[in-house]
């Protein structure tokens, strides 16, 4: 069962102001438009019970980072257990959201709509997930991949593409590398990945989220509000929807970079064609 509720903000009205509540007649309010900034809502799928909190804005950044870390020094399905540096569930460095427009000098921004907080629960009111969404995302996402979790959708040479461990291994969790069939002929390092394209294209996405789980079960619906993902792993997870298809040739001289700052300060940062 689904439930919403929603907040919004009165107008601020003069001390002195007075007016009579009078009812509105259907051409007024056919006329008339609103938009909650806060929505709240509720559903389930199977056992689990997720909880939003939806926020009614438009957000448009270019944003670098040096890196991003999540889920690092720990072992999955041993959490008595400390991993070493060397096991981290995301691991990006160089890490933009939009670009700069070398040609003009334009800040082409990335674009987040709707940003949402959701909570997922057992049967027994435990959190066993959290995530950060939106309903709408579009843009440029560039980033160093050194370890990555989650799902990249993009293809190579028309096919889509699977990401694997170092050992080859097809996984969602810690890969190092993307690619095809079995990664034995047609594999590339992640990092050959310069940047991808959330939600162009095509128009903007409403797939891109982060999440967090304390085991492999936790499913979160997707934005035609029926399908539930599946293979999401334990710890960090990075959802990346993308209209790109590289060719086997651009993955192996690496893709195109695009300028993230309008000056190259030698720190590792894209500067672009």
């Amino acid at each position: 069962m689904n439930s919403r509720h929603y907040l919004a903000l009165l107008p601020l009205m003069a001390a002195n102001a007075y007016a009579e509540l009078t009812p509105m007649d259907d051409e007024s309010l056919e006329a008339t438009v609103g938009q909650a900034y806060i929505e709240m809502e509720s559903f389930a799928n199977g056992s689990t019970q997720y909880n939003r909190i939806t926020f009614g804005q438009t957000i448009e950044i270019q944003t670098n980072a040096d890196e991003v870390v999540f889920g690092e020094g720990y072992l999955h399905d041993t959490p008595n257990q400390v991993g070493t540096a060397a096991d981290v569930d995301l691991n990006l460095q160089n890490v933009s959201l939009g670009y700069i427009d070398n040609a003009t000098g334009n800040i082409i921004p990335f674009t987040l709509t709707n940003p949402y907080l959701e909570f997922a629960k057992d049967a027994s009111n435990n959190i066993t997930g959290f995530r950060i969404g939106f309903g709408e995302a579009q843009g440029k996402f560039q980033a160093d991949f050194n370890s990555f979790s989650g799902n990249i959708g993009m293809q190579i040479d028309g096919t889509d593409a699977i990401l694997f461990n170092s050992g080859n291994t097809i996984t969602n969790s810690r890969a190092t590398k993307i690619g095809l069939g079995d990664c034995s002929s047609s594999c590339w390092d992640l990092n050959n990945v310069n940047g991808l394209d959330v939600g162009e294209g095509a128009g903007a996405t409403g797939d891109f989220f982060m999440s967090f789980q304390k085991d492999n079960g936790v499913q979160w619906r997707l934005a035609d509000g029926a399908t539930y993902t599946t293979n999401v792993t334990e710890g960090f997870f990075l959802n990346v929807p993308t209209t790109n298809n590289f060719t086997s040739a651009e993955m192996s001289a690496g893709t195109q970079a695009f300028s993230t700052e309008f000056i190259d300060r030698g720190v590792g940062r894209f500067t672009g064609p």
